[in-house]
């Protein structure tokens, strides 16, 4: 008489880790973090002498602070304005209107693949040198490029919800 092969059991989904568990793994992440900044000066010879002004003097902090204020306000505008003409590029290139089709094919395919960094450099350098408003013509060439660029990505991104 032969003997057939028993199945092997399945193995265990493994259990979720417990909330204890979650949080020690991100105070690992955070001391991983903590310990590599901790030692980037060590490694590159840094003199901690070159950081006294980020310590000493406010104006520093006022630069960095407008810095990261004319990010935030370019990255709402470009998100809020990309908006419709991500709808608009997604519905003529899922649209079966070969002369409405292929020119927003073209624009997202060809934006999706261009560096934004090249993008922002090529605006701001065929601006003209004198803008007129409230604007400067950095922030200009900045929030028009990453509109471009993120109404091309979202395009995509709204082409796909839709099929």
């Amino acid at each position: 008489m032969t003997t057939a092969a028993l199945p092997s059991p399945t193995p265990a989904p493994p259990a979720a880790p417990s909330r204890l568990q979650r949080w020690w793994r991100a105070q690992q992440s955070l001391v991983g973090v903590l310990l590599v900044l901790a030692l980037l000066p060590v490694l590159f010879r840094m003199d901690p002498e070159n950081f006294r002004p980020f310590y000493t003097e406010p104006g520093v902090w006022r630069f960095l602070g407008e810095g990261v204020a004319m990010v935030a306000a370019s990255s709402v505008l470009a998100i809020v304005v990309s908006m419709p003409l991500a709808v608009g590029l997604a519905l003529g290139r899922l649209s079966s209107i070969p002369w409405l089709r292929w020119p927003c094919l073209a624009y997202i395919e060809v934006v999706r693949a261009l560096p934004l960094l090249l993008l922002i450099f090529y605006l701001f350098l065929k601006m003209p040198a004198v803008t007129v408003g409230l604007f400067s013509r950095e922030m200009i060439a900045v929030t028009t490029a990453l509109t471009l660029y993120t109404a091309s990505v979202n395009a995509e991104l709204v082409r796909a919800g839709i099929q």
